[in-house]
């Protein structure tokens, strides 16, 4: 059992089969499995609404298979954020990796959050999770600088 607290928006997604490239950067990997307090998240479209003005934490996940490398973007309002990549080679012995990153930016109401990538990822090591975690008065960096 946890405790949600109420008025809070969180976000906790998975990818439950293989996702394809989503179709074009206005449109995120749709995960499918999804814990979405306030209901700020569209499983369709894989787009984050961000319902009030705040720090927001991102962490996304990503796992891919069969020596498949390839770029990870997180996308603000249609404007390129961060990006990372996922190498899986034959280290393991089998040609899956997984890639994880954690984001804190300042945002806005209304602004739009989506993971794009150019391959396919795997399911369930695919996640992507979402928490406002303070008010918008300190910036990421300021924020940063008092934990």
């Amino acid at each position: 059992m946890f405790f949600i607290p109420l008025g809070k928006s969180f976000l906790y997604a998975r990818a439950m089969s293989q996702l394809s490239k989503p179709s074009s950067t206005s449109r995120g990997y749709p995960f499918q499995s999804v814990i979405n307090n306030g209901n700020h998240y569209d499983s369709n479209t894989g787009i984050y609404r961000c319902p009030e003005d705040g720090l927001y934490a991102f962490t996304v996940t990503i796992e891919a298979s069969n020596g498949r490398a390839f770029g990870v973007l997180l996308y603000r309002s249609g404007s390129q954020l961060s990006s990372f990549s996922v190498y899986p080679d034959a280290a393991s012995g089998d040609y899956v990796d997984t890639s994880s990153n954690l984001r804190i930016y300042s945002l806005s109401k209304g602004d739009t959050i989506s993971v794009y990538g150019d391959g396919v990822i795997e399911p369930l090591h695919s996640t992507f999770s979402v928490w406002r975690i303070g008010n918008s008065k300190y910036s990421s960096r300021d924020f940063l600088n008092k934990i």
